[in-house]
């Protein structure tokens, strides 16, 4: 398999999918798209993973590779592959396919609790998405849930935390790829008017946190197998 991924900052650590992706046996590579890096053919990509950014899916003119950007995820789209994405790359999906990004009321940050949404039991997602869990969240935005989607979850702050569209397309504004030194280097660049927000945790206890980390990194596994799965 053909796996590419679409970077918007550059990260010194490692966290959940770059790990997962690391121990696959799958041909992986990697365009920055904020230092405008070439995007590959089409054909040259069976699942297309869309990482998380500080920036606004909105931002096109401070940002105009946005534009480009989203031309390339339509097109992959639009040619029958696997996309997936995770809060900022999850907005960038619902953008091309017809939602708006929105600011939300308050931030949301941390460790907080999702929803499942029952009109995902007969997707692809059905048996990871069952019950409630508390996952990290990192975001001040959100997507409305395109046109043919299916909601995945809600939390508290946040009434769309997930889609999914036609089975293959998949956007989740939560952070299962969440690892302990990216919690804290969220937490280091936490927005101070985030720190506001009755939905922002911006001092967390690892120690209080770690089965909390075991459950994403369960639920990271689970959700990548499955789309690998699908895609093979």
């Amino acid at each position: 398999m053909k796996i590419h991924v679409l970077h918007h900052v550059y990260l010194p650590i490692k966290h959940g999918i770059t790990q997962y992706l690391d121990a696959s046996s799958h041909t992986v590579r990697h365009t920055y798209v904020h230092e405008k890096d070439i995007f590959p053919a089409v054909s040259d990509v069976d699942w297309l993973i869309v990482m998380g950014g500080p920036m606004s899916a909105n931002d096109e003119k401070s940002c105009p590779w946005l534009i480009d950007e989203k031309l390339f995820i339509k097109d992959v789209i639009d040619a029958g592959k696997t996309v997936f994405g995770i809060c900022l790359g999850a907005q960038l999906i619902a953008n091309v396919l017809g939602a708006r990004i929105t600011k939300m009321k308050y931030p949301e940050f941390g460790w907080h609790p999702i929803t499942p949404s029952p009109d995902i039991k007969d997707t692809l997602l059905a048996d990871i998405f069952n019950q409630d869990l508390t996952l990290f969240h990192s975001h001040g935005e959100m997507f409305d849930i395109p046109p043919g989607a299916k909601k995945i979850a809600s939390s508290q702050a946040c009434p769309n935390q997930g889609f999914i569209y036609k089975d293959r397309v998949i956007g989740i504004q939560f952070h299962p790829e969440i690892t302990v030194e990216l919690a804290a280097l969220f937490t280091a660049h936490c927005d101070q008017t985030w720190k506001e927000s009755p939905f922002c945790q911006h001092q967390h206890s690892t120690e209080k946190d770690n089965e909390r980390f075991e459950l994403s990194a369960n639920t990271l596994a689970k959700l990548m197998k499955k789309v690998e799965l699908s895609v093979t």
